[in-house]
């Protein structure tokens, strides 16, 4: 899950908090030697998520080039690919990493990247959020025609 993604980067967002101090550590915690690891159980252990934005953050929209593209990091996550085009990793859902750390990954020290991150992140996420108003409202359509129609029958 993890292979393909900037070890440096991942490793400086989390916490040791199962160390005691003055203990040795180990490349990285017991957690991501297991096979169920699952995106919430690392999000646990971040400790600066600031230094998250620059590994999993979505691109710029004008390099996607169909919605799909822009939905799939959002609601599934970005497959990663090594130099020669082979799948070997995949960063966790934007709208998973949006819900569990908010918008502390998005807040990096200086304030000119602050604003270029704002002004990134207002344009990718309003077309994902469009789409799950959009298909929320016609669920909720179609059950009201669903339910009227179960009203005229047992009328």
């Amino acid at each position: 899950m993890f292979r393909g993604l900037r070890r440096k980067s991942i490793l400086s967002c989390l916490r040791w908090k199962h160390y005691k101090p003055g203990s040795s550590r180990g490349i990285v915690p017991p957690l991501f030697g297991q096979k169920s690891a699952r995106w919430p159980d690392v999000f646990a252990f971040i400790m600066q998520p600031k230094f998250c934005w620059a590994v999993w953050g979505p691109k710029s929209v004008d390099r996607y080039t169909t919605v799909q593209e822009i939905w799939t990091p959002w609601i599934d996550g970005e497959a990663v690919y090594d130099a020669a085009g082979i799948q070997t990793g995949k960063k966790p859902a934007i709208k998973l990493v949006e819900q569990y750390l908010q918008n502390k990954w998005r807040t990096p020290d200086g304030q000119k990247e602050r604003g270029a991150i704002a002004q990134h992140w207002g344009r990718y996420r309003e077309i994902p959020e469009w789409i799950e108003c959009e298909f929320s409202q016609r669920v909720d359509k179609r059950l009201q025609a669903s339910e009227s129609r179960w009203r005229k029958q047992r009328s």
